[in-house]
Formats: structure tokens, sequence, C-alpha cells
């Protein structure tokens, strides 16, 4: 059940996710061949910390980091390691942050370097998938209505989704 906020909670959760934003943009600009996991999830607490704002999910239930990093198969919540990144990988770099009380969280996916076609269409196909559902946002479209068009357009394109893996809400609390 999401619970509404008010106008002060919706400005904190946006100044949350522009410092997510800001953040994730950076670490996308640093996803090359050599970089290691470990490495971005050092230049994200950095980045966050620079902020005045707190990483997340780090000691979340223990968590050790500031990322979910996921390399290839890897489908959520990996755990940023030394291994470096190499010429074709994917990585989803899943990042959160705490900031005036507020929790925002947010993921996604780079290819390093030169990817091949069929995973090239698939970044690409999620990434309109997404845009997609996004437009659909307006008042009286509930979050079910956008979770169906994702798992319709998604099962299109004989892509599967984690039904224990989908997704919640921000806010006071991270999930």
């Amino acid at each position: 059940m999401s619970n509404i906020k008010t106008p002060q909670e919706i400005a904190a959760i946006k100044a949350s996710a522009k410092i997510l934003s800001k953040t994730l943009e950076l670490l996308e600009s640093k996803v090359t061949v050599g970089v290691t996991p470990l490495q971005l999830d050092t230049i994200a607490e950095e980045t966050i910390r620079s902020f005045g704002a707190e990483p997340a999910f780090k000691g979340f239930h223990g968590f050790p980091n500031t990322l979910c990093t996921s390399v290839n198969a890897t489908v959520v919540h990996g755990i940023p390691n030394n291994k470096p990144l190499k010429e074709g990988d994917i990585i989803t770099i899943d990042c959160g942050v705490l900031f005036e009380g507020m929790y925002s969280d947010s993921a996604l996916t780079v290819g390093v370097g030169k990817l091949d076609n069929k995973t090239q269409e698939f970044i690409e196909y999620n990434k309109q998938t997404l845009y997609k559902a996004i437009q659909m946002i307006k008042p009286g479209v509930y979050t079910g209505d956008l979770g169906h068009f994702i798992e319709e357009r998604t099962k299109e394109a004989d892509y599967h989704i984690f039904h224990d893996l989908i997704g919640h809400g921000i806010g006071k609390t991270l999930h």
C-alpha cells in the first residue's frame, strides 16, 4: 500500500532523486573496459556523500556496499567486486540515496565497450519500454497498469520478468 506524500516529502524525494540521478550519470560515464564494480562503488559513495547525503543501501540489512552491481547474467543485487569489466559485458548499477529523511532508488544498465547486436537490442528495447511507461503516467493510471504494460512488452520480445524482483516504493523507507 502506498502512502500519499506531503508536498514537503515530495520535495525531499525530488532532492534525493536529483543526487541519485547525478550519481548514476557520473557512474555511466565511468563504465569502461577494466574498471571494477568495486571502483564504481567507491565513486558512488564519494559522490553521494559530497552532496551531504547517505548511501541508502550501505548497511541496510548488513549490505556492505553503496551499489548493487549485476554483471551479465546476474539478475539483481550483486555485490560489487574487484573483477574488471570486459568488452561486451553489461552491468546494471542499482543505487539508492537517503537525503533529508527521504529515499530514492534507481538503476541503469550500461554496456561495456562494443556490444553484440542482440545485447544492444535488449538494452534499447527495455529502455524504450521504460520511456513508454513513463509517458503513460498521469492521474488515474495505477502502478498496476504500468506493470501490466511493461510485462506485456517484455513478453512480446520473448524476455522474462522475475516476479519476485519487480520493484517497490520510495519515501520514508527504502522498501
